[in-house]
């Protein structure tokens, strides 16, 4: 342990002079006493500012080919569109990291964006609005249910999750009211057990629901 012959004081942990008069400390100095957290060699927004500059780069070069060639072409368009997917699903990564919930709730969402502009693209919404996406809401509530148990999280902690899943989901039955799903039973089926679970919560959990709500928007 330090001394300060001056102040007539121990002090603990390292420290090249006293605290009090700032003068020369004797004695052997000890290891703090609170962790030292490693600083990342690279972070979350260096990651984001790299990405960035990379999605500039590329879009800049697809531009300047465009203007030789005089046209945007199909890979060109294909690019830019899996570009910016990857540019927003490096912002998700880096800023929700620590939040396992909400990662995995925009990784989903950025996969629907995905589905839909590929299907969009070359089938003309052939599977993605039929198939996938009633699945990927039925899957992404399902896990989010999981994980927040597997994280011993109370209800109303996620709850929220839940609510605008359900209220996303709701749009699924756009296309079938419009007559654009040729395979409405998947998205109805989907819809439907979804809204049972809407109504499961908001009957028999409505304490939870409302401070949950409460809690988000900060209503008091």
């Amino acid at each position: 342990m330090q001394y300060c012959p001056k102040c007539e004081i121990h002090i603990t942990g390292k420290k090249e002079c006293c605290p009090l008069c700032h003068g020369p400390v004797s004695g052997e100095p000890e290891k703090s006493p609170f962790p030292v957290l490693k600083k990342p060699r690279f972070s979350g927004v260096s990651l984001f500012k790299v990405s960035t500059f990379c999605l500039l780069v590329l879009l800049i070069s697809i531009g300047a080919v465009a203007l030789l060639q005089d046209e945007l072409s199909g890979w060109m368009t294909i690019t830019i569109v899996f570009s910016l997917l990857a540019w927003a699903d490096t912002w998700i990564v880096s800023y929700y990291r620590n939040n396992p919930l909400m990662l995995i709730t925009m990784e989903f969402y950025v996969l629907i964006a995905l589905c839909l502009g590929i299907d969009l693209k070359y089938t003309h919404l052939t599977w993605s609005v039929p198939f996938v996406i009633p699945a990927v809401f039925l899957l992404l509530i399902t896990l989010t249910i999981i994980l927040a148990r597997a994280m011993k999280m109370s209800l109303e902690e996620y709850v929220m999750y839940l609510v605008f899943d359900v209220v996303f989901s709701v749009f699924q039955l756009v296309p079938v009211l419009l007559h654009r799903n040729r395979h409405p039973l998947p998205a109805v089926v989907s819809t439907g057990l979804i809204l049972v679970l809407a109504a499961a919560v908001i009957i028999f959990r409505p304490k939870q629901l409302k401070n949950a709500s409460d809690k988000w928007f900060r209503i008091k």
